[in-house]
């Protein structure tokens, strides 16, 4: 066990003791993930689809309009003057256009119901009935609320009932005894609670369905867009984590430094690798925060579970590399070529990805990290037999 702690805390010297590397472990990581959030932002604001916008009654009713359009997953608003409206349709500048009247207000609280909104698209556009889906949900839910409240006040005053009795003793006592002031607060309080009602789920939804003859059932609906992006961070994961393996071949230099000869391959293998693995573990954090900022539902735990046995996965296959290595040079090349072919063939970052995407979807996610965890014994057990075998070759 000695033996153990004490190849455990010299590698973390080691690791520790240069500079470059300490910026390699940790700065390199963390602007891989800025970037790449950054990267990620503007890649998905770029790809909805842009909506022209003008609002012309600018009330709280025009405003939850505005606010649903400007909160859809798959449309960008652009807000446009009235003159340059139509031209920004025609010219494909915008898919689709939508102008909320100057009357908006006033004739949804005169139950009128013709020409609200207005909306104008191409023979091109493709948005056009999402933007009517969000436009007609709320333009029925401003409707629903205002014929609640207008219900219950009505019931109020048919059968003579008080809408709130200390509002209406206190109206009293001010001269203020037409009890409009109270009947203003219930119909506000109803419109609230009957607007509340779509919340969660909205009171009206269209369900849309793409189907695909070629899809089979069981298959997961994939994010096209998300997919290689959580490829390209599980393969940066790789990379760093081969990285950290170099002490394979830097003690074949300095081997007369260590006393292997009185050492237990046993705890000199695992003494480096848990500690390279603490060290990981930093590079792991930077890069579960960003999985957690760009993938929407996702188990904090699974996530967890899968990149903690991924990153050992990596470590071990980096010192299996390294074994067959003699520089630093020769090793990075050697890292490119097989993080390259992995993340284009077939490689653990497909576990990765598959675990995530299955787990986003409510999916079992068992079977892919069930298959990484089988990798990841097996390299261990591989990893071990050939650092056992490079130590002895190079007595």
């Amino acid at each position: 066990m000695k033996q153990f702690v004490h190849i455990f805390l010299l590698r973390l010297k080691l690791l520790f003791a240069d500079r470059k590397q300490l910026i390699s472990f940790f700065v390199v990581p963390f602007l891989a993930f800025v970037a790449l959030y950054f990267f990620y932002e503007e890649t998905v604001e770029e790809g909805k689809i842009p909506i022209g916008l003008l609002d012309l009654n600018q009330t709280d009713y025009s405003a939850r309009i505005v606010e649903r359009l400007l909160t859809h997953d798959s449309i960008r608003v652009v807000l446009l003057e009235e003159s340059a409206l139509k031209q920004k349709v025609v010219t494909n500048q915008v898919d689709t256009a939508v102008v909320i009247t100057s009357d908006f207000k006033a004739k949804l609280e005169n139950d009128e119901t013709k020409q609200l909104i207005e909306v104008f698209h191409s023979n091109t556009s493709l948005a056009t009935p999402i933007v009517k889906e969000v436009l007609a949900a709320e333009v029925m839910r401003l409707l629903s609320n205002k014929a609640a409240a207008d219900r219950v006040i009505d019931r109020i005053e048919k059968y003579g009932l008080t809408a709130n009795p200390a509002v209406e003793e206190q109206n009293k006592s001010s001269n203020r005894g037409n009890g409009h002031s109270s009947l203003e607060e219930m119909w506000l309080a109803a419109w609230e609670y009957t607007d509340a009602q779509w919340e969660p789920i909205p009171l009206m939804t269209i369900k849309v369905t793409e189907l695909d003859f070629y899809k089979s059932e069981v298959e997961i609906p994939v994010n096209k867009s998300l997919e290689p992006l959580l490829l390209i961070i599980s393969t940066l994961m790789m990379y760093f984590a081969f990285s950290l393996s170099h002490w394979v071949f830097e003690d074949q230099l300095v081997r007369k430094r260590f006393m292997f000869s009185v050492l237990r391959a046993s705890h000199y293998f695992l003494g480096n690798f848990f500690a390279t693995y603490l060290v990981a573990f930093v590079q792991l954090v930077i890069f579960v925060s960003l999985f957690v900022v760009i993938v929407p539902n996702v188990s904090f735990v699974i996530l967890g579970s899968l990149l903690v046995m991924y990153i050992a996965c990596c470590l071990l296959i980096g010192i299996m590399l390294a074994c067959f290595c003699r520089s630093v040079k020769q090793a990075l090349v050697i890292n490119l070529v097989v993080v390259a072919a992995t993340s284009m063939l077939v490689g653990p970052q497909q576990f990765v990805v598959e675990g995530v995407i299955a787990n986003m979807y409510g999916k079992d996610f068992f079977q892919p990290f069930l298959l990484l965890s089988m990798l990841t014994l097996l390299f261990f057990v591989t990893s071990y037999v050939i650092v056992r075998w490079n130590n002895a070759r190079c007595q």
